[in-house]
C-alpha cells in the first residue's frame, strides 16, 4: 500500500515541472492534453492484466477454514455496503480517515493563499514552495510509512492503526505551529514535519481497512472508504474554511486543520484499542 500510494508523489515529481513548462510554452490546453494521454494509455494497458483470484495469498486465521479458493455467488453491492456500515470497527477507522482527509484537503487548498495573505509570501513562492514540500514529503512519507507499518507488525497485530494514530497525532502540534508561527524559519520547517508525518499513515491505514474485511469485500471496503473520506473530508473542508474566513479571518479559519488532524489521530488510536479485542478476519 505504501509503494502503491507513493506512485501519486512520483507522478507529481515528474508531471509538475513538465506541466508548468508546457503551460508556459504552449498554453494551458496543451498541458491538459499531455497530462491526460498517459492515463489513457495506462487504462488501455490495464485491460489486458489478469485479475488474480481474491484472497489467493491469504492464509486462514487460526481455527478458520481455508476459503481462499471457495466459490459461490457474491452478495449484491447494496447489501455489502450496508453490512460494512453496520460494523463499528470499519466505521471508526473510516471516520478517522475522513478527519485526516479533511485536514489534508484544507491544507492543500488554502495553504498557498494563507502564506500569501497572512504571511506575506510572494504568490509564486507560496504556490511552488508549498507544492514542492507536498511532493517531496508525499513520496518520502508515504514510502517510509508503509515500511515502518510493516516493520511494527512484529510487535502488534494492530500496528497499522497504532502507527497511523500516533504519527497523525504527532502531526497536530506541528500543523498548529505551521499556521500560528509568524517567522518563515519556524513555519516552513513545521509544514515539512507536519506533512511528512501526515503522509506516513497513507499506506498503513489503507492496509488496516483491507485487514478489517474478508477477501471478497476488499474492493467494496476501499470503494466505500474513498467515497466517505471525500464526502466528509476534502470536499467540505475548503468550503468550511472559506466560510469561517469570511466570518473572522483566514488566519483563524485554518486553525480548524490541526483540530481535524488531532481528531483523526485519536480516532485511529481508539480503533487500535477496540480492534485488538476482536478476532482476526478470515480470508
Amino acid at each position: 500500500m505504501g509503494i502503491f500510494n507513493s506512485g501519486v508523489a512520483v507522478g507529481n515529481i515528474v508531471a509538475v515541472p513538465l506541466i508548468i513548462w508546457l503551460q508556459w510554452r504552449f498554453g494551458w490546453r496543451a498541458a491538459f492534453l499531455v497530462a491526460g494521454a498517459p492515463g489513457m494509455l495506462l487504462a488501455a494497458a490495464v485491460l489486458w492484466l489478469p485479475d488474480p483470484p481474491r484472497g489467493v495469498q491469504d492464509k486462514p486465521a487460526a481455527g478458520q477454514p481455508d476459503v481462499r479458493h471457495a466459490a459461490g455467488p457474491a452478495p449484491g453491492p447494496v447489501s455489502v455496503y450496508l453490512d460494512l456500515l453496520r460494523r463499528p470497527p470499519y466505521r471508526l477507522v473510516v471516520l478517522g480517515y475522513a478527519a485526516y482527509t479533511f485536514a489534508l484537503g484544507g491544507l492543500a487548498f488554502w495553504m498557498p493563499t494563507f502564506l500569501e495573505r497572512v504571511r506575506g509570501v510572494a504568490p509564486a513562492q507560496a504556490t511552488t514552495g508549498f507544492g514542492a514540500i507536498v511532493i517531496v514529503t508525499g513520496f518520502v512519507g508515504t514510502f517510509a510509512g508503509g515500511w515502518l507499518g510493516d516493520y511494527l507488525l512484529k510487535y502488534s497485530r494492530q500496528a497499522y492503526l497504532w502507527f497511523s494514530g500516533t504519527v497523525t497525532l504527532l502531526a497536530a502540534p506541528f500543523a498548529l505551529l505551521a499556521l500560528a508561527a509568524p517567522a518563515p524559519a519556524v513555519f516552513y520547517p513545521a509544514i515539512v514535519v507536519a506533512e511528512l508525518l501526515l503522509f506516513m499513515s497513507t499506506g498503513p491505514v489503507n492496509a488496516a481497512i483491507v485487514n478489517l474485511v474478508s477477501a471478497r469485500e476488499r474492493a467494496s471496503a476501499i470503494a466505500l472508504s474513498m467515497f466517505a473520506i471525500h464526502l466528509l473530508g476534502d470536499v467540505p473542508s475548503p468550503v468550511l474554511i472559506g466560510h469561517l474566513s469570511d466570518a473572522s479571518s483566514l488566519g483563524h479559519a485554518v486553525l480548524i486543520v490541526p483540530l481535524a488532524v488531532a481528531i483523526g489521530g485519536v480516532v485511529w488510536l481508539l480503533s487500535a484499542v477496540l480492534n485488538a479485542r476482536r478476532p482476526a478476519v478470515a480470508a
